[in-house]
């Protein structure tokens, strides 16, 4: 309550005491509601949505994940850095991945070949050890041949890494920590089940 002298009195008696009471501001555009402060404004505009139940929390927290799979599985439209694992990012691993998946490799045949000799050898132990025998000398040597293929491919790779991005940037850390792991973990894996997808819908087209 604030307290109001009449200055015009010329009598201390004869002043006038006005009581005005403090008064809410009201927004004109809708009666009878006070305007929030602003600070209640950037609160509640900022407010984390949270679930109810547990239930909620988790089918939320799913389909967040499930979309972020999303979009790092269909990162090569886009080519962003914030689109791509972690594990993925940076110019070099990119490079790796683009020369890669420009190349047949034997070892991306290597899963299905080595299945399919396994699947029969486990029946023909028993029946036929001869057979067991060479399938499993059949998966070694493609598994020799697969890493020999895997070494020259990774020999030339290095090198144009090298020239392309400089040592230090090639040995940067932790960024580039484990790069041939990286490359030879893509060579094994099928073309198009690879993720990120890979840039060019069909082989042959080199990073430069």
């Amino acid at each position: 309550m604030q307290i109001i002298k009449n200055p015009f009195s010329k009598k201390e008696s004869d002043k006038q005491v006005v009581e005005i009471e403090d008064v809410q501001e009201v927004n004109p555009n809708k009666k009878g509601k006070v305007t929030p402060k602003r600070s209640e404004q950037e609160k509640k505009k900022n407010r984390t949505i949270v679930s109810k139940t547990r239930k909620e929390a988790y089918k939320y927290a799913r389909e967040q994940d499930k979309m972020k799979r999303e979009r790092q599985y269909n990162s090569k439209t886009s080519r962003e850095e914030s689109d791509v694992a972690e594990k993925d990012k940076g110019p070099v691993k990119r490079y790796i991945r683009d020369y890669i998946d420009a190349k047949t490799s034997v070892a991306e045949l290597f899963l299905p070949v080595a299945g399919v000799l396994l699947i029969a050898s486990f029946f023909a132990m028993q029946s036929y050890p001869t057979l067991y025998y060479y399938a499993t000398v059949t998966v070694w040597a493609f598994v020799l041949v697969a890493l020999g293929d895997f070494a020259f491919t990774w020999v030339k790779l290095y090198k144009k890494l090298v020239d392309k991005f400089g040592i230090d940037k090639v040995k940067e850390k932790p960024t580039n920590r484990f790069i041939m792991m990286y490359a030879l973990a893509r060579s094994t894996q099928i073309r198009r089940m690879r993720i990120p997808k890979p840039y060019y819908p069909k082989r042959g087209t080199f990073p430069e």
